[in-house]
């Protein structure tokens, strides 16, 4: 009955890792940061460079509360939330700035930022501190005796994670291939749709 338990504990953390990608402010800074470089954007390639960050920090996180026995500090996470805030009104702002300037409607659609794919796995890092990621997956493990587990929960929740980040990559691609079959213009709508709500939700989270 035991083994029936953690095998459903262990799979529960694979769900929730996939809804937890699916969260706002990871949507809005996957979706910001890929669309930014035009249509053609590799999405898939950051949003697993985003959930290779994410991962680390949950792993890194989850080794200093199971084996360490370290206490996460609440300043970590407030900062790290604060940091998110920021980092999503500079990736709005780059998005935005990238389409009024011409490249979100089609121009060096081709033109792929190193930049924005070598920042990807920060982002990640970061968003992985913060938030709802030790609420969903390092507190309820906490509460195991057993360190093994704990640690191959937080290791589930990131493959979750990673799977439902995938999953975006794909809708991102699909949805600029589809839109892309209509006209430039309506593609570089949509890239400013995703920066603008980007830089909103990055405002409301630091006046909040």
């Amino acid at each position: 009955m035991e083994i029936v338990a953690i095998s459903t504990f262990l799979v529960m953390g694979v769900g929730l890792g996939i809804l937890h990608a699916f969260d706002p402010d990871h949507v809005a800074a996957v979706g910001g940061i890929s669309v930014a470089d035009g249509p053609r954007s590799p999405y898939w390639r950051f949003a697993v460079h985003w959930s290779l960050g994410h991962g680390t920090a949950m792993l890194m996180l989850a080794a200093a509360v199971f084996i360490l026995g370290f206490a996460i500090p609440a300043q970590l996470s407030n900062f790290a939330e604060q940091t998110v805030a920021y980092m999503l009104i500079a990736i709005g702002g780059y998005s935005l700035w990238r389409f009024y300037s011409g490249l979100g409607s089609g121009q060096n659609a081709d033109v792929e930022s190193p930049r924005a794919i070598t920042s990807a796995p920060l982002i990640g890092l970061i968003h992985g501190t913060a938030g709802s990621a030790p609420l969903l997956a390092i507190l309820p493990a906490s509460k195991l005796a057993n360190p093994i587990i704990g640690v191959a929960y937080v290791t589930l929740f990131s493959v979750g994670v990673a799977l439902g980040m995938l999953v975006l990559g794909t809708l991102l691609a699909q949805t600029f291939k589809q839109v892309g079959r209509v006209g430039a213009l309506y593609q570089g709508l949509i890239q400013a749709a995703i920066g603008l709500f980007a830089l909103i939700l990055g405002i409301f989270l630091v006046l909040h």
